[in-house]
C-alpha cells in the first residue's frame, strides 16, 4: 500500500473549511469545528493539512488535560518555553501564534468540551491572538457545545463547521487507485464498501488484504470472482460504533 493522501470528498471538505477559516477577516469570529465518526480519516487529514496547505499548530487533546497541561502542550508545539504562571504562558503562546500566523488545531476535542476552563482558555488564545482555531472531534462534542449554557460564549464564536462523512463508492475507488499497488475490480470495491460501511480505516484494511492476496497469487488485478468467498473481516462496530456485532448462538 502506498503512503499518500487520496483526494476523497472528506479531504476536499477539510481544505475548503481551512481556506475559509484562514481567509476570515480579523473582525469576524475565527473558530471552526469539524466532526465525524472514529476511523473516518480526521486525524490523517489534519496532519496532511498542517504540512501541506496551512501553517497549523496541531495538538491532540487528552482526557487528563488541565489548563496548565494544555498550555504546556501548545507551547511545546510552538517551540515556546512555558512561563511560571498560566497568564504569562498564555501571553507567550499568543505572541507566537500572532507572529507566525498559525492556525491552532485541537484534535480529539471531545476531551475539551466538558471542561469550561479548557474551552475558555482556548477562546482567550483565539481572541487575543486573532488567529484561527479549529476543534475536531466526534459528532457528540458539537451537540454538547451547542447545548451547554456555560459554553454559549464559545459556541457563539463558531463561524464554520464541516462534517466528515462515510466514504461513498466513488471515494473507495479513489482510495483503491491511489493506495493499492494492484488493480481492484469494481465488483470487489463494492464488497469493500458494503463491509466497511464507508469507514476509511476499514476500507484501507480491506484494500491491504486484497493487495496481499494478489501478491501471494501473482495477480496484477483482482475481481470478486478471484477473491471468492474469502471474508474481508471488516467489522464497522470496531471503529465507528455504528453496528453491533452478532450475538453468539
Amino acid at each position: 500500500m502506498k503512503n499518500v493522501i487520496a483526494p476523497v470528498k472528506n479531504i476536499a471538505r477539510l481544505v475548503e473549511l481551512a481556506e475559509a477559516l484562514t481567509g476570515q477577516a480579523e473582525s469576524l469570529p475565527g473558530i471552526a469545528v469539524a466532526h465525524g465518526p472514529s476511523g473516518i480519516g480526521k486525524s490523517t487529514g489534519l496532519t496532511w493539512l498542517c504540512t501541506t496547505r496551512i501553517n497549523g499548530c496541531y495538538v491532540r487533546a487528552m482526557q487528563v488535560w488541565s489548563p496548565s497541561s494544555m498550555l504546556q502542550t501548545i507551547a511545546r508545539e510552538l517551540d515556546v518555553e512555558p512561563a511560571t504562571t498560566l497568564s504569562k504562558t498564555i501571553e507567550r503562546i499568543v505572541t507566537a501564534l500572532s507572529a507566525s500566523s498559525r492556525t491552532l488545531i485541537v484534535d480529539e476535542a471531545d476531551y475539551v468540551v466538558d471542561q469550561a476552563r479548557l474551552l475558555n482558555t482556548l477562546r482567550d488564545l483565539h481572541d487575543l491572538s486573532t488567529m484561527p482555531l479549529l476543534l475536531v472531534g466526534m459528532h457528540e462534542f458539537v451537540r454538547k457545545l451547542r447545548s451547554r449554557l456555560d459554553q454559549r460564549q464559545f459556541a457563539g464564536r463558531v463561524a464554520l463547521e464541516v462534517e466528515f462523512r462515510p466514504l461513498d463508492l466513488a471515494d473507495v475507488a479513489i482510495l483503491a487507485e491511489k493506495l493499492a499497488e494492484v488493480e481492484i475490480a469494481e465488483d470487489l470495491l463494492n464488497l469493500i464498501h458494503e463491509n466497511s460501511e464507508g469507514v476509511t480505516r476499514l476500507v484501507c484494511v480491506g484494500l491491504s488484504r486484497i493487495e496481499t492476496f494478489a501478491h501471494e497469487n501473482g495477480l496484477s488485478k483482482v475481481s470478486r470472482k478471484q477473491w471468492g468467498d474469502r471474508a474481508l473481516n471488516l467489522i464497522a462496530s470496531d471503529i465507528g460504533g455504528r453496528r453491533k456485532p452478532p450475538r453468539a448462538a
